[in-house]
């Protein structure tokens, strides 16, 4: 009787020491930080992790060094922002405006980034590994080197986005815009593009076995010198398209 008494005791002296742990990871923002941002100043090498900015306008902003992770920024405006060398792990940015925003080496891992407008921002060497980005707009965005294994961007217009030397595996691009986009020496290996439009995209040198672009708009795409092994391509739209040298071993399509 006594030992389950003390088993009660200690499961609850844990679960309590747990959620302080967790209160103190999520909410271990800066208050000098927080009130100086609330009275529209910088905040640069701050710390406002676990900090709700929801809804508010930071745009043309220096954040530059600054820690967001779990932070919430539902529907915040980030246009013009510096983000750069920021931390934004696990942060919430459904809905934000990062219109132009400067995010070059962020850090964006597991970051919720659904319906985000992140026309022309610049993402140059950021990591972005498991974010959520569906339905998300990254027009002319600058995207080279980014880190970013089995990041979900289904359904995203990235039309004339720069994605050079990429590192995109398992990647999820279902149903993406992505008309005019550079992906030249990008590494998609089994990456999800089944409907997407990649019409007159630049492919070349991108690594794509075992790629999925089943019934995609391949119009006018170079993938020449591509490693194409294994990729299925059957339903696909190809006009004009162009090989080239690509590697073709075992591939999937249409007779």
């Amino acid at each position: 009787m006594m030992f389950g008494k003390m088993y009660k005791i200690s499961v609850l002296l844990v679960a309590i020491a747990i959620s302080f742990s967790f209160n103190k990871i999520t909410d271990a923002y800066s208050n000098s930080d927080l009130a100086a941002v609330l009275n529209g100043a910088n905040c640069i090498n701050g710390d406002l992790s676990g900090a709700d900015l929801s809804g508010l306008d930071l745009s043309d902003r220096d954040f530059s060094g600054t820690n967001f992770t779990e932070a919430r920024l539902y529907g915040t405006k980030l246009n013009k922002t510096n983000l750069q060398g920021s931390k934004l792990h696990s942060a919430l940015l459904v809905k934000a405006q990062l219109r132009n925003a400067m995010m070059q080496n962020a850090e964006l891992n597991f970051a919720s980034m659904q319906e985000a407008d992140l026309t022309n921002a610049n993402l140059q060497g950021a990591s972005l590994q498991r974010v959520q980005m569906t339905n998300a707009r990254l027009l002319n965005a600058q995207l080279q080197n980014i880190r970013a294994d089995e990041i979900s961007c289904v359904n995203i217009n990235a039309d004339y986005a720069d994605f050079r030397h990429a590192n995109m595996p398992n990647s999820w691009l279902i149903g993406a815009s992505l008309k005019n986009t550079i992906f030249s020496n990008a590494n998609l290996t089994g990456a999800r593009l089944s409907n997407a439009d990649l019409t007159e995209a630049n492919m070349q040198g991108t690594l794509l076995p075992s790629a999925i672009l089943r019934d995609s708009k391949l119009q006018q795409t170079n993938f020449d010198k591509a490693n194409l092994r294994r990729a299925d391509l059957r339903g696909a739209k190809m006009n004009f398209t162009v090989f080239g040298t690509a590697n073709q071993e075992e591939i999937k399509q249409d007779n």
